[in-house]
């Protein structure tokens, strides 16, 4: 368990000292999170032969790399020995995914500092700025950002970003774009 977050690897132990092809991969419990995302993150694929003593290995490389996609509070491999091929390997993958939609409360000061807040405006509340963040982190499956934010208050803004990684078929080129508005009172 990494800081309270569920992982297992289990695997056949007849499998040491042998080479084996894995058969298939199969991913369980991505509800929002598309295959092809993880499946990318994955440094193992379908057809590739491995040894039995370097499995376990390659299994907790494999629960890193998708732990630090951020999206799943559980990962847990299992792998065995193929029904269909006896040469073969089936591993599988259950996830559970996380919330992806995450809220947050902002308080600003207009003022560089509390002190300047305080001494030269005498603590004046018109100049505090409100606000609320909410970022979508997996909006379509394709680990793709959403974030609308808002301030009312002395400076009243509202902005919206989206970043897609991976848009093209080799996914190693990603798009991402944001409009905002902002307004400052003045004082005369």
């Amino acid at each position: 368990s990494i800081n309270g977050f569920a992982q297992a690897i289990s695997m056949p132990e007849n499998i040491f000292g042998l080479s084996k092809k894995i058969s298939s991969i199969t991913l369980e419990g991505n509800k929002k999170t598309k295959s092809s995302v993880i499946l990318r993150e994955m440094s193992i694929q379908e057809e590739d032969s491995i040894l039995g003593d370097s499995l376990e290995q390659i299994l907790k490389l494999n629960f890193q790399r998708l732990y630090n996609l951020n999206l799943f509070t559980e990962i847990n491999f299992r792998a065995e020995l193929s029904k269909n091929d006896n040469k073969g390997l089936d591993i599988f993958v259950s996830l559970k995914e996380q919330w992806f939609i995450l809220p947050q409360a902002d308080i600003q000061l207009a003022d560089r500092n509390v002190n300047v807040w305080w001494d030269e405006h005498n603590g004046d509340l018109s100049r505090i700025n409100l606000g609320i963040y909410v970022q979508h982190k997996n909006l379509t499956g394709h680990l793709d950002k959403l974030s609308i934010s808002t301030h009312v208050g002395y400076t009243q803004q509202l902005s919206a970003t989206y970043f897609r990684p991976y848009l093209d078929k080799q996914q190693k080129q990603g798009i991402g774009f944001g409009i905002g508005f902002s307004r400052s009172k003045e004082i005369a």
